[in-house]
């Protein structure tokens, strides 16, 4: 067996030990019905750069790692998986959006899954996004991020999420995924508590990480389907009750409380008609250990204030991924480095550079090196990207991009390079870049096209605004007939 299928397999495993929740597909259907489908560019453009939440023109996303890394490798199993993670990353870096890949504190001990991380934590540096540990379970982390407002939304696979508090959550296969179809499924908690279908609160998210087990409780409740879990989550009083108890009650307190609530659920599965479910919950279920576990999970705020560093949209360090390219890739002799860079990195480190030109306190000395690449506009269209947004084709003078990713490289890599490394350096390159980002930051750019060119521009603030709003539902949170002081108790 390969070491790169060894590898694959060892990491597949990793990944399936740290989900709360086992057989998830099912719950993510179940949860369709509120789920808000648009493009990923969109939900970028309009909830990222035109909100402008955090002054950083970029939508902040907290992601799970490891189920990024497991969906990423799922849907390229031919390719070596490290190099998979280059091409997921590079991705990335061409929307108005700022990963925060969210890693467990400790792996399974492997060293090929050690190896693995490594690298990828490296890369994510390297492509200047972030990378940030979570003192204990990944969801909860997320979570806290999410409520506290350092991320707008929130990537896994796993719904517990919505246990502890999520408000947005997109599906890591979605986001992996769209670079085929730029298709993605936004999860918003106060909708789905709304939806007539799902009508799942926090509590009831709460009370089905306990059903279904994995995690904190592995072993949930013995004969309980997610069909059956399901059922006794969407009613609401059952599981909000649990989880009020569980944050406020003192562990002796909340021992006599389980008496009574055990009584509550054994009546409601044996009016449900699952005799032999009811029989299992006994004295035992669910576990005070648990409980207390979900209700007062441990993250960052534990220990202080959460991250304060601002997320800052960066460029890529070149020079350090082309270092890195040359360390771990067999193909990164310096053509094949250029070449890999000219398909994927190149469009979005223009997009990068322009983002950081948009920061509040972005540095005049140098913008000039920030447009540097940036011959001039070459193009316009009213819907070049797909969403009815307007385009600009930009063309990108590539050779000094090339002089600093090449700056570290040492030629340790040999093979016979099909382009020469000269013309790959003196090749300008074309992009498609949202006309939201080029009219604001380069301003005068686009108005001598346009003078010049004598082609009609569409308003592109009018086009951002007429877009579907995806947050827009915290306009409706009021509405949500949930206990908010159990809520606003996890927030904390």
């Amino acid at each position: 067996m390969s070491a790169g299928r060894l590898l694959r397999g060892v990491l597949f495993d990793w990944v399936q030990r740290r989900a709360i929740m086992t057989d998830v597909e099912e719950i993510w259907q179940f949860l369709d019905p509120a789920a808000e489908d648009c493009s990923l560019l969109q939900l970028s453009l309009v909830e990222g750069f035109s909100a402008n939440r955090h002054g950083l023109r970029s939508l902040i996303l907290g992601i799970n790692a490891g189920a990024w890394i497991h969906h990423q490798l799922l849907q390229h199993l031919a390719t070596p998986p490290l190099c998979t993670l280059f091409y997921g990353l590079a991705l990335l870096l061409e929307y108005p959006i700022i990963p925060v890949f969210v890693f467990a504190t400790r792996s399974n001990g492997n060293e090929m899954d050690e190896t693995l991380l490594c690298g990828f934590k490296r890369l994510v540096n390297a492509f200047g996004f972030y990378v940030h540990t979570a003192p204990a379970d990944i969801e909860a982390e997320l979570a806290m991020l999410c409520c506290c407002n350092v991320v707008d939304a929130v990537v896994t696979d796993n719904a517990a999420a919505f246990a502890f508090g999520a408000r947005y959550v997109i599906h890591a296969r979605d986001l992996v995924s769209a670079d085929c179809h730029d298709r993605i499924k936004v999860y918003a908690s106060a909708a789905i508590e709304l939806n007539e279908e799902c009508s799942l609160n926090q509590g009831g998210f709460f009370l089905l990480a306990l059903l279904v087990g994995g995690g904190t409780n592995m072993h949930g409740l013995n004969g309980c389907g997610n069909q059956l879990a399901l059922k006794l989550a969407s009613r609401r009083k059952l599981g909000s009750d649990l989880l009020g108890a569980g944050v406020n009650l003192f562990p002796q307190e909340l021992e006599t409380y389980l008496g009574t609530w055990r009584a509550r659920l054994h009546r409601s599965v044996t009016r449900l008609g699952y005799l032999a479910v009811a029989a299992e919950i006994g004295d035992t279920f669910p576990p005070i250990e648990a409980v207390i576990a979900l209700s007062n999970p441990v993250s960052s705020l534990t220990y202080g204030p959460p991250m304060t560093t601002a997320c800052l949209p960066r460029p890529p360090n070149l020079a350090r991924l082309g270092q890195l390219l040359e360390e771990y890739f067999d193909w990164a002799t310096p053509a094949g480095i250029i070449a890999k860079l000219d398909v994927h990195v190149w469009k979005g480190t223009c997009i990068r550079r322009l983002l950081k030109l948009l920061l509040p306190h972005h540095d005049v000395k140098n913008a000039d090196e920030e447009i540097s690449t940036i011959v001039h506009i070459t193009d316009y269209q009213s819907a070049a990207l797909n969403i009815n947004h307007p385009a600009y084709q930009v063309t990108i003078r590539t050779e000094p991009l090339c002089q600093v990713a090449l700056s570290r490289v040492k030629g340790t890599r040999t093979g016979t390079d099909l382009m020469d490394i000269d013309e790959l350096q003196q090749a300008d390159k074309q992009v498609w870049i949202s006309a939201a980002i080029v009219e604001l930051a380069l301003p005068e750019l686009v108005s001598d096209f346009h003078r010049h060119a004598r082609v009609p521009r569409l308003p592109t603030h009018t086009l951002l605004t007429a877009l579907t709003p995806i947050f827009d539902l915290l306009t409706i949170a009021d509405k949500v007939d949930c206990c908010s002081e159990v809520e606003d108790d996890i927030a904390l």
